[in-house]
């Protein structure tokens, strides 16, 4: 039964970091595998895992402070998002202009400026939809996804809550999931929009993983009864199994996805998420120190990872296995070194002395604004 607010607050989950681990790694496998991307065609699945992460700790995060304060500081949330997301991206757009500005290895100044722009705007899936395209900034669709959400989801979570409490937000999230799935499938199939498109819009492919997330922080308590928790274990093997066969086998480009595959993976992962933060099962690999770091720096290393990748095929122009292995050495030491001398610090500086009511938990401070794809 749904009850009106969550009675306890989540807190930190490990486990989510491992999750995340894994999401952007698939990402970076795709872009990595080269000739062998066969063997990880469904890699950019890891954005929709993201999605659906994304929408659950942002909704569940605002139901917690709904319920301790009775008001969601919008100034607040805008703060912490601005935190976490400016400093990466900012280092991130700089690196690129700079990388081009002195090597021209992009060999388009003109459309790299471009995709500067519109990153920096968060409307770069749009200039996508839109046809423009460029070589350096392709992967940040997915920010501008998720900042769109950020811009609209909480007004909407503030009047909805407001007026008809939890159960509001149960049906206003998991109406929104299945019209955008349903309007995709239609673009799909009846106008022949392509799968491409689809993909961009944040109409369709982010809104329904982003809702998905959103309907299982509203729909949902964690303290799970023994039970329920035996149901979660028998429904968390299949799930995690059909994910992991996704991202092997199921081109993100291809037409499965927007005909009810975004759908479906989404609400695998809401199972995968729900036993995982349930503590239906227990993290196992995924509290392993190497995935929590990674999870942790996952936002820095979707950012990194293909600007690296470029500038180690410069320094290794003949041997393309060692110029893969170069650039996950040299994402790994950006990222790093950003973590450490920058994003913390300035997150830091960023959320201190503004009186927020109460820490943000460790997950959505990893978590916010990270969408790998």
């Amino acid at each position: 039964m749904v009850r009106d607010l969550p009675a306890a607050r989540m807190g930190h989950r490990p486990a989510l970091d491992g999750l995340r681990a894994l999401a952007v790694l698939a990402v970076v496998a795709v872009h990595y595998a080269g000739e062998h991307r066969w063997l990880v065609r469904g890699g950019g699945l890891g954005v929709n895992a993201f999605f659906v992460l994304s929408g659950f700790l942002i909704t569940r995060l605002m139901l917690e402070e709904l319920a301790g304060h009775r008001r969601v500081d919008i100034a607040s949330f805008y703060r912490r998002r601005f935190a976490r997301l400016a400093p990466a991206f900012v280092l991130f757009v700089v690196a690129v202009l700079l990388v081009e500005g002195t090597t021209d290895i992009y060999g388009d100044s003109g459309s790299v400026l471009r995709g500067a722009v519109t990153s920096t705007l968060y409307i770069h899936n749009w200039a996508g939809v839109a046809g423009w395209s460029d070589p350096a900034f392709g992967i940040t669709w997915s920010l501008a996804v998720e900042e769109q959400f950020y811009l609209v989801w909480p007004a909407v979570f503030i009047v909805t809550a407001g007026r008809f409490g939890r159960r509001g937000i149960v049906w206003v999230s998991g109406g929104i999931a299945l019209v955008a799935a349903t309007e995709t499938a239609f673009r799909s199939i009846v106008l022949d929009h392509s799968a491409e498109v689809l993909k961009l819009g944040t109409d369709s492919n982010g809104l329904i993983g982003l809702m998905a997330g959103c309907w299982l922080a509203a729909v949902v308590d964690l303290d799970v009864d023994e039970r329920h928790q035996r149901l979660l274990r028998v429904a968390f093997i299949p799930a995690a199994s059909l994910v992991v066969v996704s991202v092997l086998v199921l081109d993100g480009s291809s037409d499965v996805m927007p005909r009810g595959g975004t759908l479906l993976f989404s609400a695998l992962m809401v199972v995968v998420v729900l036993a995982v933060v349930s503590g239906a099962v227990r993290p196992g690999p995924l509290g392993w120190p190497v995935l929590q770091w990674i999870g942790r720096a996952s936002y820095g290393i979707y950012l990194f990872h293909l600007l690296a990748l470029r500038a180690a095929y410069e320094v290794v122009p003949g041997n393309r296995v060692v110029a893969r292995l170069l650039g996950i050495v040299l994402t790994l030491a950006v990222c790093a070194a950003s973590l450490r001398w920058v994003e913390r610090p300035l997150r830091r500086r960023l959320t201190s002395g503004h009186g927020h009511r109460r820490p943000e938990p460790r997950p959505a401070r990893a978590l916010a604004g990270v969408a790998a794809g």
